[in-house]
């Protein structure tokens, strides 16, 4: 399944839309390298400042950064964090009617498009009708212009409904099978102190899990920034407090987020996805990697418990293989034993290489983001692989 969404870039296919787009407006296209660098470097700049008082007046020629370059990057986040509910089919398109998506703060419609492209990589067929909304009128006129010009991939359509709003209050309340949230909550009450901060916006999530349908889901996806990842990780746990609300990725728990114990970690996926080549000078010029793609996220549900049991032995992987002589690691989230108990904990776990039998050999291909299943809780006290213990690569 990786290996088949690992062509989740939009590609090249979209390039000349995009240029003309951004042609038409007087902005850098993808062949103005010098140009659309200097644009995207100050954009990212300003992202990076959390303060966001650079964007409270944004150049337009921003938005034509974002467009030929931001939205490429963009599009597989949402693709690449819906994979596991689109491939067990938890989340599917229905053979009698569209699929109801909000889009909130959906800018010119990346997280969209990532649903989009998610559904047809992975052969689903049908439709999808998207309440698209913001408050920026000129990126949902392009948002528009990007559907107009494309509107399908391979059997999937997508339908656009754009609506501008002074404040996402102002949002009319309708059901939804999907409620999309793609890089908002950073954007969001950055004025505010942290808990302050992290109390309203799970009220916000909060609401908006009461729009969905009983089999909707919510998807959130955040910049891998160790500031806004450790905000989402808040805000899921005071989501979660909710017995009613369920969490299916990328959390195999709905303990506390081990990685809110210590100021200096968070939890992010970091996936060997290069941009497509014709936009790897154009990241150069801004100074910004092109060799991978790297985002948070979290996917909620009212629709019943999916998060395991303190029995369960199924474990995340959150970090990059660490490779040494006679070993190798992986940090795993998930339940340790600890004694007679449980305990959830994001805990390096090696295997040496001694100890390689049939039964373990699939340690060699797990990757940050997999999911494997051990035959029995690994011992929080000496988190090892050994011989004799039997695991499978969910992936």
């Amino acid at each position: 399944m990786l290996e088949t969404l690992l062509r989740a870039h939009i590609g090249d296919e979209w390039r000349d839309v995009l240029d003309e787009l951004a042609r038409a407006r007087n902005w850098a296209t993808s062949h103005d390298v010098v140009r659309l660098g200097k644009s995207l470097a100050e954009l990212s700049a300003a992202y990076n400042d959390v303060t966001r008082a650079a964007l409270s007046r944004p150049k337009r020629e921003w938005l034509g950064a974002r467009l030929v370059f931001s939205f490429v990057r963009d599009v597989p986040k949402v693709t690449l964090a819906v994979r596991e509910v689109v491939s067990r089919r938890a989340l599917a398109l229905p053979s009698d009617r569209p699929l109801r998506v909000l889009d909130l703060g959906a800018g010119l419609g990346a997280s969209s498009w990532g649903l989009v492209r998610a559904f047809a990589l992975l052969g689903q067929q049908g439709r999808i009708e998207v309440d698209a909304i913001d408050t920026d009128r000129d990126a949902l006129d392009l948002n528009a212009a990007l559907v107009r010009n494309v509107a399908r991939q391979g059997d999937v359509e997508l339908v656009v409904h754009t609506g501008l709003v002074r404040t996402w209050s102002d949002v009319e309340s309708r059901s939804y099978d999907v409620v999309l949230l793609g890089q908002v909550l950073s954007e969001l009450d950055v004025e505010l102190s942290g808990e302050e901060r992290v109390t309203k916006h799970a009220t916000l999530v909060t609401s908006l899990l009461a729009q969905l349908e009983s089999s909707g889901f919510l998807v959130i996806v955040e910049p891998a920034l160790r500031a806004t990842s450790r905000h989402l990780h808040k805000v899921r746990d005071a989501v979660l407090a909710n017995e009613h609300v369920s969490i299916h990725g990328p959390c195999v728990h709905r303990a506390g987020c081990p990685a809110l114990l210590r100021e200096s970690d968070w939890c992010h996926e970091d996936v060997d996805l290069a941009l497509p080549q014709y936009l790897v000078p154009v990241a150069r010029a801004a100074g910004l990697r092109y060799e991978g793609i790297t985002f948070s996220y979290v996917i909620l549900s009212t629709r019943g418990v999916a998060s395991l049991p303190p029995t369960s032995a199924v474990y995340r992987v959150v970090s990059r293989a660490m490779i040494s002589k006679g070993k190798r690691e992986l940090h795993l989230c998930g339940y340790f034993a600890q004694g007679e108990t449980r305990e959830v904990a994001a805990t390096k776990v090696d295997r040496l290489d001694r100890d390689i039998t049939p039964s373990n050999a699939a340690w060699d291909e797990l990757c940050r983001g997999d999911l494997l299943e051990v035959d029995s809780p690994l011992n929080k006290n000496k988190p090892r692989v050994s011989r004799v213990v039997h695991l499978r690569l969910i992936r």
